[in-house]
């Protein structure tokens, strides 16, 4: 696949990956840097239209040799896609969210009920779904148990169809006040 040549051609590119983004792990920092290239180039032109996109070319809108790494990558992620499992009834689900700085980002699992007995490493978990975000403006000021739990609630919020089940689902986070905070009453 050659690489893009105007703003449109990238426009198109990162249309056609966002329906694979379920299965690619931290899609949103991946793309990061190509979407603020669109957007500069959007700018630009005057409008997200392609046709007036088409008109300009990709060093107009500032691309640079780190925006072409970054494609490549973005190209290796769709090439190394995950494989995502068929949800089953009897399986148990699993979420795992966490956050940094920038970004946050889950995945959701499924594993035989036998193996959640045995230590993480041992255990099978066939992915279901990746989901991952960026946080600007006034989300990249929040606290980090703010993003933690940020994390945690749009996960579930946006992957509920997976989550809503007769069994529930098992949360993780390797923040302990959230823990807490989703499950006062538990067991350490």
């Amino acid at each position: 696949m050659p690489l893009p040549r105007t703003t449109g051609d990238l426009q198109q590119f990162l249309c056609a990956i966002n329906w694979t983004r379920q299965g690619i792990p931290e899609y949103k920092r991946l793309t990061g840097d190509l979407y603020a290239v669109l957007e500069r180039a959007m700018v630009l032109a005057g409008t997200p239209k392609k046709q007036k996109l088409n008109r300009f070319l990709l060093v107009d809108a500032g691309w640079s040799e780190s925006d072409t790494a970054c494609l490549n990558a973005v190209r290796g992620a769709l090439v190394n896609m995950v494989p995502l499992a068929h949800p089953s009834q009897t399986a148990e689900v699993c979420l795992y969210a966490d956050a940094s700085q920038d970004y946050w980002g889950a995945v959701v699992t499924q594993i035989d009920p036998s193996e959640l007995q045995l230590p993480l490493e041992k255990q099978n978990h066939r992915p279901l779904a990746f989901l991952s975000g960026r946080f600007a403006g006034a989300s990249s000021r929040w606290a980090t148990i703010e993003k933690e739990a940020f994390a945690i609630v749009e996960s579930t919020r946006r992957l509920e169809y997976l989550l809503l089940r007769p069994r529930g689902f098992h949360l993780y986070t390797d923040h302990r006040n959230l823990v807490y905070m989703f499950d006062p009453y538990g067991s350490d």
